[in-house]
C-alpha cells in the first residue's frame, strides 16, 4: 500500500476530499499492520471504529459536494459508497466474531482493493466533471 499513499494519481483536486482520502488510507494501513502482527482482536476493533468515523466522515464530506455539484451520476457514486460500507460491515464483523486471521486479511485486502479501486476511478472522474465545470 505505501505507493498508494505517494502516488499523484490519487489526486482529486479538492484539497478536503485529497486529506480525507489519506486518512482512510493511513487507518487502513494502520489496521493492515496489526492484523499481519496478530494484534489482540480488540486493539483490531479500534482500530476498525477509527477507520469508521474517518470513512463516514468522508462519505458524507464527498456526497455534499457531489449533491452542490449537480454531479449527474450520485446515485452511481452512492451505490459504491454502500459496497464499501458492506465491505467495511463485513470485515468488522469477522473481527469482531474472531475468525481466523486468513479471512480477516482476505476481507481487508479486498476493502483496500475497492478503496483504491474507487478513488483511481470514481472519485477522480467525479471531481474532474466538476472541476471542467468551473473552468
Amino acid at each position: 500500500m505505501d505507493d498508494l499513499e505517494s502516488s499523484e494519481d490519487l489526486l482529486v483536486g479538492v484539497r478536503e476530499v485529497d486529506e480525507q482520502h489519506l486518512r482512510i488510507l493511513i487507518c487502513l494501513e494502520g489496521l493492515n499492520s496489526k492484523i499481519k502482527k496478530r494484534s489482540a482482536p480488540e486493539t483490531n476493533l479500534y482500530e476498525l471504529r477509527k477507520l469508521n468515523v474517518v470513512i463516514d466522515e468522508h462519505f458524507y464530506t464527498e456526497e455534499h459536494l457531489l449533491k452542490e455539484y449537480n454531479y449527474p451520476y450520485i446515485e452511481d457514486h452512492l451505490k459504491e459508497h454502500n459496497e464499501m460500507s458492506e465491505k467495511f460491515r463485513k470485515l468488522y464483523n469477522t473481527v469482531h466474531s474472531g475468525l481466523p486471521t486468513n479471512a480477516t486479511e482476505h476481507l481487508l485486502n479486498d476493502l483496500i482493493n475497492h478503496v483504491k479501486k474507487h478513488v483511481m476511478e470514481t472519485d477522480i472522474k467525479s471531481f474532474k466533471i466538476k472541476a471542467s465545470k468551473c473552468i
